[in-house]
């Protein structure tokens, strides 16, 4: 019997007491952390369960609040200081939260967690296949060069609040064993713009010897979400896919200068999408629609030379599940300069969010035209090299990554 399905089981008829009534609390420790696993017996899944429930803190989530006449944003200063909603006022989370997030559980965290999917809106450090290749406390994960999961002290531990205010959050975290940075991230509203949120990150090398990282800023929100980039036809686009029996590969649309992912139903025999693509936009923003909401990101617009070659500066990954929701994501992905460190130096990254009500229809055409005005009026992000770039006319046009010449 697969261990998965033993699982489900198990969570439905006997963890109620925890809140928790959602695989995916616990398959992520199954599937990245130990290989083989679903091999085996009914006796052993028991005490693995119990080995899972003993990582949750008797300790609930710390919730902390920015608000506008426009919107809402909660931070938490816990699960590795990280914002679990942005809505607009009146409307949806436009972000994506896990069951153990809503249930405000923390974990408990040490060098062999695994993923704990709390979801919203993180930051991590990359390139990715370096995850565990600088450190001592793991050396299982080291020699493997594991690429998963990410750093739990930078990304599950408890942060510490060094400024609140009605208009800013500031918390700082320590060094982590992993990654070698202490964090600091200032969550802080714009003050001319009531439908705006700054998020900065500083970086310091708490270590006597030289680290190299980049920032990495994770939005997840849930696939179903249409998101535009700014592209032209230079732009490279990578694909990363992990096919198996049960997904097949995400595929993409440019048009108008702008890329989007394909929202489709995976083909007979399958049931799932689930890939990532990599690329270095044009200009630094990025749009979302979902929710009778938009949202546009802007970062600091950075030449490829700047990024590390296994990332792209802007990363968009999904995995959706037509039946069933709960376990469909979509990861907007910003990476910020790849930079050494020498003891004691620090790099920073920041972006913008706006967040705009939508009442127009859900039609590309609409929601295209209605970006572009918005693109409009929003002022020139600073650090930026420019102000935002118009939409000019189509260049290209992609349907099932086949490029046509227009």
């Amino acid at each position: 019997m697969f261990i998965d399905l033993v699982m489900v089981k198990i969570i439905k008829n006997s963890n109620n007491h925890l809140g928790i009534n959602n695989q995916s609390v616990f398959k992520p420790f199954i599937d990245k952390d130990l290989p083989g696993v679903k091999k085996l017996k009914i006796t052993t899944v028991f005490v693995f369960v119990s080995l899972i429930i003993s990582q949750l803190s008797q300790a609930q989530m710390q919730e902390y609040s920015l608000k506008t006449p426009k919107f809402e944003v909660v931070i938490t200063p816990d699960a590795g200081g990280r914002v679990l909603s942005l809505a607009g006022t009146g409307q949806n989370n436009f972000l994506k939260i896990g069951d153990i997030a809503q249930e405000k559980l923390l974990a408990n965290i040490d060098a062999n967690t695994g993923f704990v999917p709390y979801f919203g809106h993180e930051v991590w450090f990359g390139p990715q296949s370096e995850w565990w290749t600088h450190q001592s406390v793991n050396p299982q994960r080291r020699e493997m060069k594991a690429m998963w999961p990410p750093d739990p002290f930078s990304v599950l531990t408890k942060n510490h609040i060094i400024t609140q205010s009605a208009d800013k959050i500031v918390l700082s975290s320590q060094t982590s064993p992993v990654t070698g940075l202490a964090v600091e991230k200032t969550f802080a509203l714009v003050a001319d713009d009531p439908r705006q949120l700054d998020l900065i990150v500083k970086a310091k090398n708490g270590r006597n010897t030289e680290v190299a990282w980049d920032i990495w800023f994770n939005t997840r929100s849930f696939p179903q979400t249409r998101i535009y980039a700014p592209v032209d036809a230079t732009t490279e686009v990578r694909t990363m896919a992990w096919p198996s029996a049960e997904s097949v590969p995400v595929n993409y649309d440019i048009d108008d200068n702008l890329l989007s992912l394909r929202l489709e139903n995976p083909p007979e025999g399958k049931t799932k999408l689930m890939g990532k693509i990599l690329f270095q936009p044009t200009d630094g923003w990025f749009a979302a629609f979902n929710k009778k909401q938009l949202l546009i990101v802007q970062f600091p617009y950075l030449p490829i030379e700047k990024i590390h070659p296994e990332q792209g500066q802007l990363e968009f990954y999904m995995e959706y599940s037509p039946n069933d929701d709960k376990l469909g994501v979509l990861e907007m992905d910003i990476h910020s300069a790849y930079k050494k460190l020498k003891p004691g130096e620090a790099m920073q990254a920041r972006e913008r969010a706006t967040l705009i009500q939508y009442s127009g229809d859900e039609s590309i055409d609409a929601q295209r035209e209605f970006l572009k005005e918005q693109l409009k009026g929003l002022k020139a992000f600073r650090n930026h090299a420019s102000a935002i770039a118009p939409l000019s006319k189509p260049l290209i046009r992609l349907h099932s990554n086949k490029i046509l010449r227009m």
